[in-house]
């Protein structure tokens, strides 16, 4: 690859990273807030209160994601998309009870304290799935990780 290309490269996906997280700061203050008012006004625990939290934040991400994040991306079947997007919110959900159940309950940390280091910790899982799979263009998650590892390889020859 060339510096101008590499450079190129870098900057979309600094763009990218923006974008993405920006949209997640603002559905996660969403997500938040909802999490908060089930915790304070519903007694709802803290695993019903994220399940909630999540469903509200979980949308919202995927309508900014697909018309202002991933618009680069386009001829994608809506079916396949909602559907991949279905399922990523799914393993997400369920990283992010399991990650709040297992700090809260079993360790002992607070709501917000679980909350923050697992919807962290979840973040970083659910913006590789996007990228790679979801928002993705002809091109399966196995495909890319093996044209990534190709490009790494011709790098280091």
């Amino acid at each position: 690859m060339t510096n101008i290309t590499e450079g190129t490269a870098v900057k979309g996906f600094l763009r990218l990273v923006s974008q993405y997280g920006s949209t997640s700061l603002f559905a996660t203050v969403l997500d938040f807030g909802v999490f908060e008012i089930a915790l304070k006004y519903f007694a709802a625990s803290a695993v019903i209160a994220t399940l909630f939290g999540r469903a509200v934040g979980s949308i919202t991400s995927f309508l900014i994601h697909r018309h202002w994040v991933f618009n680069h991306v386009t001829g994608l079947d809506i079916k396949v998309l909602l559907t991949k997007y279905i399922i990523g919110i799914i393993i997400g959900t369920i990283l992010n009870l399991g990650g709040v159940w297992l700090l809260n309950e079993v360790v002992g940390f607070g709501p917000w304290p679980s909350r923050i280091i697992t919807s962290t910790t979840v973040w970083f899982i659910v913006f590789t799935y996007n990228r790679l799979w979801v928002f993705s263009k002809g091109r399966n998650i196995t495909t890319q990780l093996a044209n990534s590892s190709v490009v790494h390889e011709e790098e280091h020859n």
